[in-house]
């Protein structure tokens, strides 16, 4: 999503006769990732997510649909899938951030362990929670830095407004557990969310540092 973003607005504005854009993407279809969150409590299919990037990436941008496979950058050439090479002037790298379940030292596909950073996770996350009627959910990053750094305080208040709304939220506790020592590095800002976790009833514990999961 990042590089998509990244081309287009380069797009917008640069002298098309002057600067070349090209984007190496192998997939054909864009998911929008930061959507997640707010779908998991949407009655609509995830198909509503995706969209052709052939329709939403600009036209003058050149899209190889392909894989960088090497990056040479005292000579400025990026190797592709085929063995083609690129040259470029200048770089954006937008590979992404990806899941390493295998360091979770839990089975994540039972038990109710959730993510909501994939499509497998999202929807699991959703069936998940429709079938809650009660009980603790804890929100936690195993480790730092993680993706998207607000998501999970995001995910407390859609759950806490969800359960609210379900009438369940008297029986329910929500528990962030997070590694630091408070949500933001900004101390107003993270002064404000953690007052926002006391009136949402929220429990937010810091200095939590995940070791593994025992059932």
């Amino acid at each position: 999503f990042a590089g998509l973003a990244t081309a287009n607005h380069l797009a917008r504005k640069v002298n098309r006769r002057e600067v070349k854009i090209t984007l190496i993407e192998p997939k054909e279809i864009n998911v929008y990732e930061p959507e997640y969150l707010i779908w998991v409590f949407k009655d609509k299919p995830f198909s509503d997510l995706a969209r052709p990037i052939s329709k939403i990436l600009n036209k003058s941008v050149n899209w190889l649909k392909t894989t960088a496979t090497k990056i040479n950058p005292e000579n400025k050439i990026i190797t592709i899938e085929n063995g083609d090479e690129i040259t470029y002037d200048f770089l954006v790298l937008a590979t992404g951030a990806k899941m390493a379940e295998d360091k979770i030292e839990a089975n994540i596909k039972v038990n109710n362990i959730c993510n909501f950073y994939t499509k497998e996770g999202v929807e699991q996350l959703k069936e998940t929670i429709k079938n809650f009627d009660g009980g603790t959910i804890v929100i936690t990053p195993t480790t730092v830095p993680y993706k998207c750094p607000p998501a999970p305080f995001e995910f407390a208040f859609l759950l806490d407004n969800h359960l609210r709304k379900k009438g369940i939220r008297h029986k329910s506790t929500i528990k962030i557990l997070f590694p630091l020592s408070r949500t933001f590095t900004k101390v107003e800002l993270a002064k404000n969310v953690e007052n926002l976790f006391d009136k949402r009833n929220i429990k937010f514990v810091s200095f939590f540092n995940y070791d593994g999961i025992e059932f």
